[in-house]
């Protein structure tokens, strides 16, 4: 029988992080996952030990050895296409019927060979990004985990993709 999870890749600056939600987020067909999926508001957040999916309505906790893929743009590339659009830019997009064009344009193609890998654990990512760049984003009350209290962490933005597994 088929089954159905979802792949979120996720940017913050030239830095790109791959994810998988854990298994009680598959389904049986892909139309009720993508359904699901777009109803979801996500953003996640890298901290010095821990990777936080916000989703709409809780949030999940992620730990090296659950599937993650951190990656990097290289230089040239990030430079070419600049830091990624914001909520607003996408929205001003929309609005003057452009976004189509823009995404699909020359400036934001990509291929794999864009890409370095990165073979990190979170811990090692979090201080990599700590070297060029200031952790902002903080849980509200840790979200019951007293080890996030008042800590901050690093917040990608996202995309997904369902995927058959």
């Amino acid at each position: 029988m088929k089954k159905f999870n979802f792949y979120f890749g996720c940017q913050f600056e030239e830095w790109c992080l791959e994810i998988c939600l854990p298994d009680r987020f598959v389904f049986q067909d892909k139309k009720t996952a993508q359904d699901i999926c777009r109803e979801m508001l996500l953003s996640i957040v890298l901290f010095q030990n821990d990777i936080v999916v916000l989703l709409e309505k809780e949030a999940v906790f992620l730990k090296d050895g659950d599937y993650i893929k951190f990656t990097r743009l290289k230089r040239d590339v990030y430079e070419r296409m600049g830091p990624p659009l914001s909520g607003d830019d996408i929205d001003e997009l929309i609005e003057q019927d452009k976004l189509e064009e823009v995404l699909f344009s020359e400036k934001y193609y990509t291929t794999d060979a864009d890409y370095e890998d990165m073979e990190l654990s979170i811990s090692e990512a979090y201080q990599e990004l700590s070297k060029n760049y200031n952790p902002k984003k903080q849980l509200p009350f840790g979200l019951g985990h007293a080890s996030l209290k008042g800590q901050y962490g690093f917040e990608f933005g996202s995309l997904y993709r369902v995927e058959e597994i």
